[in-house]
């Protein structure tokens, strides 16, 4: 817990989703004139911006790779529109530090957990 703020790890069934918008596919790129730089930035306006134009399409959400790294995939998802889609699957998992997943992901980005 941070600040009162509880996390877990949660698994959802996403097979009603429908695809997102894969901005790690060249070809979706080009035909939105992006460069992988500017989706790559850490500047919040512009990936902001990139999001907006994607949401105002209607599309449930988009994809691209980490700026931590690139074989990582991240994911977002629209609220508005993915949530009444997407089902639990098991019980949330409460995380800590402690926990298998929170220790693997700090170990891979070389974050030392005391």
């Amino acid at each position: 817990m941070t600040g009162g703020t509880r996390y877990a790890l949660a698994t959802f069934d996403d097979t009603s989703l429908g695809p997102v918008v894969d901005l790690d596919e060249p070809r979706e790129l080009v035909d939105r004139q992006l460069r992988p730089s500017v989706v790559a930035s850490r500047d919040r306006r512009v990936t902001h911006a990139i999001a907006l134009r994607i949401f105002d399409e209607g599309k449930v959400g988009l994809g691209w790779w980490s700026t931590l790294e690139s074989s990582w995939p991240n994911v977002t998802l629209f609220a508005e529109r993915a949530s009444p889609l997407l089902g639990l699957v098991d019980t949330p998992e409460p995380l800590s530090v402690r926990h298998p997943s929170v220790q693997a992901a700090a170990a891979a980005i070389g974050v030392l957990l005391g």
